[in-house]
């Protein structure tokens, strides 16, 4: 069941930084079903698997986390 939201969560992904609010709308577009909760647990795990990149900054004022998609590394 999650795979395919993980799979929803990381195809929103962006080459940019983008703030968890940016990437729930964009998977509420398509899985209504989605919850801020579940998008933040999928990117924890693609995270956790180098599929993406996490920083935190000070965005309008605020503290705000951001995702992105992770740079593949070439041997």
């Amino acid at each position: 069941e999650g795979d395919a939201l993980r799979e929803l969560v990381l195809n929103s992904l962006t080459d940019e930084y983008q703030t968890v609010n940016e990437i729930v709308e964009k998977v509420v577009a398509s899985d209504a079903e989605a919850t801020n909760a579940k998008v933040i647990s999928r990117l924890s795990t693609l995270v956790g698997l180098g599929l993406a990149e996490k920083t935190k900054g000070v965005i309008e004022g605020k503290l705000k986390t951001s995702y992105k998609l992770a740079e593949v590394k070439e041997d």
